[in-house]
């Protein structure tokens, strides 16, 4: 039996909103795939350079620690399209880190805490407790808020639905209501967004195959030309935006906390997890759709390419579930990518990294000391 099944996070709330037998098969059984998805690791190493930069860490020692996160493929790659995609992540998590430095460097903003964990007691359930990760709570005087970091390939222009569908979106009342149980007077919560790159390595022109020896682009090509982008049109990869929350809309999520939780307990004493058949392929393939489909036996053992994970929520852990705590802050608990983590290696990389509007200035060389 995996460990995790009483705390009920956003996630969590989100995937059995969207179907309850995918929740089952997610967080019941902790039924996952042995590959982390793509866009969960893009999303992962983003956020942990945004951490190191936050955390004061000099933008070389930063370059290094995430070349160091991409030297070595993983055991999925299995083709030369695999390693070349593994790759072209990582040119594109560094050129938007460094991108994102350069965007938002005269933030006068101060952060207070980061990487905080809570754990706390939904009021009036006494089956789960609700559980989170808040990216940072910053002080802008006179404001306290919560900023969290997100990527996506979603329009982030002003006026694009990714925002109407944020001003709805549960997880700023939980996380809200989560900071003032702590302590905190935060009333509004800045999405700070990152739009994942969509240009990709070009085919060179036949005068460029003469001059450069090759068909297409390479990472270092790719790469600089990206960084060019970026700083030609900011705005398309960065955007920050406040939303606030009344007290009558804390209430309002708090009762429905309590009617996810209820419904919850009732399949699983039921042992009835409905499907939503809407979600099969919708806004992507289900990763579950071929043991629904195929009606598999799961007591007979792991489907191929399946594994049974020991706690069901990743997004917690990250190495260091001992930091939860009970009703408090968990101050500083960060992803496996943390501070401790970067250090002088000469051999990490040997590129330089040129941020937008800086061309010519070298901001980081990969194999650079940490310090």
């Amino acid at each position: 039996m995996p460990r995790g099944r009483e705390l009920l996070t956003h996630s969590r709330m989100a995937c059995f909103k969207t179907c309850p037998r995918k929740h089952y098969f997610k967080y019941l059984l902790g039924l996952r795939r042995a590959r982390v998805a793509k866009p969960l690791h893009f999303g992962q190493m983003v956020h942990a350079g945004i951490d190191l930069i936050a955390k004061g860490r000099p933008l070389q020692a930063v370059g290094a620690f995430l070349r160091q996160q991409y030297r070595e493929p993983p055991a999925w790659c299995q083709s030369e399209d695999d390693v070349a995609a593994w790759q072209l992540e990582g040119e594109q998590v560094i050129r938007l880190v460094f991108g994102y430095e350069w965007r938002w460097r005269g933030d006068t903003s101060v952060v207070i805490s980061s990487e905080t964990r809570f754990e706390l007691p939904i009021p009036g359930c006494r089956v789960y407790r609700v559980a989170g990760l808040i990216d940072k709570v910053v002080a802008q005087e006179p404001v306290v808020f919560i900023r969290e970091h997100k990527t996506t390939g979603d329009q982030i222009s002003v006026d694009s639905d990714y925002w109407k569908r944020v001003r709805i979106d549960t997880q700023i009342s939980l996380y809200l209501w989560a900071a003032r149980v702590m302590g905190w007077e935060a009333r509004e919560i800045e999405y700070d967004v990152l739009h994942k790159p969509g240009i990709a390595p070009k085919k060179l022109t036949k005068a460029e195959q003469v001059v450069f020896k090759c068909e297409r682009e390479t990472l270092e090509m790719y790469g600089k030309r990206l960084t060019d982008d970026i700083g030609s049109r900011p705005d398309f990869y960065f955007a920050r935006q406040r939303v606030q929350r009344l007290d009558s809309e804390i209430t309002e999520f708090l009762d429905e906390l309590r009617m996810i939780a209820r419904a919850m307990r009732d399949a699983e004493l039921r042992g009835r997890h409905f499907r939503n058949t809407d979600a099969c392929q919708h806004p992507y393939r289900c990763e579950y759709l071929d043991i629904c489909h195929g009606n598999i036996d799961l007591s007979a053992g792991v489907p191929e390419g399946f594994e049974i994970v020991d706690y069901v929520h990743e997004e917690l852990l990250n190495g260091r579930e001992s930091d939860a705590t009970n009703g408090s802050a968990a101050g500083d608990a960060g992803h496996a990518a943390t501070p401790a983590a970067v250090r002088s290696d000469g051999n990490a990389a040997n590129r330089t990294e040129v941020q937008p509007g800086e061309a010519g200035c070298a901001a980081a060389q990969g194999g650079a000391d940490g310090g």
